[in-house]
């Protein structure tokens, strides 16, 4: 099918959920491509690559899939599907075949957003000072006090949630 453009399959990082694409979505499907956000439980990265491979069942073929921060583990693990022409990974872990969220974090300087978490009930909660470490100061206080009410990660991802996810602010200042 020439002239025609791959779909687009967006997936989250640990500390937002796919509205954090919100912004860029209508100027893509402006330009031609359908667009969706995987909407995945963050339980376990198995978990969630099998949700954005059910995702892509909603879109057309070819797709590209784009993620960002631990969305780059999930596409990693999603791009082997047949439907799937590229990936794309804005400021994400990209794991080797040796590799894993879990392990990558440990070659890199620790951030501010693991002083500003709680381990309770099985998950990691942002409190609500952590959240400027997460959503930076562009993002609205309802978005934020949303995320500080919604966000919690499965406990098993306590290894590697170092990662600064810029999901939130990048998108609320376009």
């Amino acid at each position: 099918m020439k002239g025609t453009k791959p779909s687009i399959v967006f997936c989250h990082g640990i500390w937002a959920d796919g509205s954090c694409f919100s912004k860029v979505i209508p100027a893509l499907q402006a330009e031609g491509h359908q667009c969706i956000a995987a909407q995945y439980s963050l339980n376990t990265t198995a978990d969630d690559v099998a949700t954005v491979k059910r995702t892509l069942g909603r879109v057309s073929s070819p797709a590209i899939l784009v993620g960002h921060s631990y969305g780059g583990s999930v596409i990693t693990g999603a791009g082997t599907d047949d439907r799937v022409a590229g990936l794309v990974y804005i400021a994400a872990f990209a794991p080797d075949t040796d590799e894993t969220s879990e392990t990558q974090p440990s070659n890199f300087p620790k951030t501010d957003v693991l002083s500003h978490i709680k381990v309770a009930d099985g998950r990691i909660w942002l409190l609500p000072e952590g959240i400027d470490s997460t959503a930076g100061k562009y993002c609205p206080s309802l978005v934020a006090s949303l995320l500080f009410i919604h966000l919690a990660i499965a406990l098993d991802r306590s290894r590697y949630c170092g990662v600064r996810d810029e999901c939130y602010s990048r998108a609320m200042s376009a």
